[in-house]
């Protein structure tokens, strides 16, 4: 006996429903499955080893490099799926430079401890951890923080903000439903935006979390201190409107926003390196004061303009 035709576009639908829900658990378990792997230490380069116990529950991965001990200190975080390693040709130019550089693995990243990735909840407990170690080992020190990808929204999602002298982030996603469905539609075409709301209840399902907890744009509000945002120009991942989004939520003050026109989701520093090394090392200079600068700062923003006394020789 022939199936009536609404029946067979019903089966049709179904098969295609279903499969389509199958794809995005794969694509989904993907995304959060732990991406560990081994990370040896690169040939010339002379890191101090560190396990960090971070608020994640997980002891974390760590290089550290001693700098001058006049000048301030840099953590660097990593972006998803990547490690430590990727941000050593920065820890060089960083160190060259007088700072000391601490970098992580994410829990479960690298070598550090952890079985699903949280797309910024956990790694947020991560890179507040790591700061504090440094703030614990360094306590006269300014601190700065270079946040990529991932990176920049664990800074922004975990670090108190007045713990932080200088921040950089490099194509943070503004809200984690933006930095999603720019992905889906990379990998479905304008189709892909219709599937968000299946990813937005695997989070849910998979971290058990409300996904307005990874809103990197309201918690960037809070950071009064120095900021540079880079983004790329060619960015699919996090467009330059992102990027510019999360800028301009950030409060009106010391700011800089940098879009590297023909960059796409990539390491800025490979893609642009005399420039970018310029423009960090320019940015520290004038906002990642020594302890002696900053010691003659506070104490002038304490006396009024009108009681300081020229010295006489």
């Amino acid at each position: 006996m022939r199936m009536p035709l609404p029946m067979i576009f019903l089966s049709i639908s179904i098969f295609v429903f279903t499969a389509l829900l199958a794809v995005c658990y794969l694509l989904g378990s993907q995304l959060v499955a732990a991406a560990r792997a081994q990370v040896p230490v690169p040939h010339g380069f002379k890191p101090e080893t560190l396990k960090i116990s971070s608020e994640s529950g997980k002891f974390l991965a760590a290089w550290l490099l001693e700098g001058d001990p006049a000048k301030g200190a840099v953590l660097l975080l990593h972006g998803i799926r990547a490690n430590r390693s990727v941000l050593v040709e920065r820890a060089r130019f960083l160190h060259a430079a007088g700072y000391t550089v601490l970098m992580i693995d994410f829990q479960a990243h690298g070598e550090s401890e952890g079985h699903r990735i949280t797309l910024g909840y956990l790694e947020s407990l991560d890179a507040r951890s790591a700061l504090n170690y440094l703030h614990q080992r360094y306590p006269k020190k300014s601190l700065a923080v270079i946040g990529v990808s991932l990176g920049g929204a664990a800074a922004l999602l975990g670090i108190e903000p007045k713990s932080l002298d200088a921040l950089i982030i490099e194509s943070a996603y503004a809200h984690i439903f933006t930095a999603i469905r720019n992905r889906l539609e990379l990998r479905f075409g304008r189709w892909g935006a219709w599937l968000l709301p299946i990813f937005t209840l695997q989070i849910h399902f998979r971290l058990g979390i409300d996904p307005e907890l990874l809103n990197t744009g309201g918690k960037i509000k809070n950071f009064s201190c120095p900021l540079l945002v880079i983004g790329g120009g060619l960015d699919q991942r996090t467009k330059p409107k992102d990027s510019m989004d999360l800028f301009q939520a950030a409060p009106q003050g010391r700011k800089q926003f940098w879009l590297i026109p023909d960059a796409k989701h990539e390491d800025f520093h490979l893609h642009q390196k005399q420039r970018y090394e310029q423009k960090v090392l320019q940015f520290f200079k004038h906002n990642l004061k020594n302890h002696d600068e900053k010691i003659a700062a506070l104490s002038s923003e304490k006396i009024p303009r009108k009681q300081i006394l020229p010295q006489v020789n």
